[in-house]
């Protein structure tokens, strides 16, 4: 096997597997844990917080990875306008992409969530 063949193989399972990750996060499987989905302070002290943020890191996952896949394959088919450039630019891209993903959803919910009642802390 040619390393370029190599290349396409392994760009391209990457891709699927970005993708294949994000569904169990969309299904709302997978419960708090440290090492699989958006882990923060916040989202893993509530539950309230950890599924609806993880939809939409599952959701970006999802769709990063689809994208990723259709750009190696057109690289593999040697499409015209497909490079390994065009590629890689899409696996960089797609951190950024996640990271924001998430942190708008639980700032989004964040904002939802009502005040906390002062009246109970002694000084109402």
């Amino acid at each position: 096997m040619e390393p370029i063949e190599i290349l396409h193989n392994v760009l391209l399972g990457a891709a699927l597997l970005q993708a294949a990750l994000g569904v169990p996060l969309i299904g709302r499987r997978v419960p708090r844990n440290r090492w699989y989905g958006f882990r923060s302070s916040t989202t893993l002290s509530d539950d309230s917080l950890w599924f609806p943020v993880n939809v939409a890191l599952g959701w970006a996952l999802f769709w990063t990875g689809v994208v990723e896949v259709l750009l190696c394959l057109a690289w593999i088919a040697e499409l015209p306008g497909s490079s390994i450039v065009v590629v890689l630019v899409a696996f960089t891209l797609s951190g950024p992409v996640l990271l924001l993903s998430g942190a708008r959803k639980l700032r989004q919910l964040e904002r939802q969530a009502p005040a906390p009642d002062k009246s109970l802390n002694g000084n109402g």
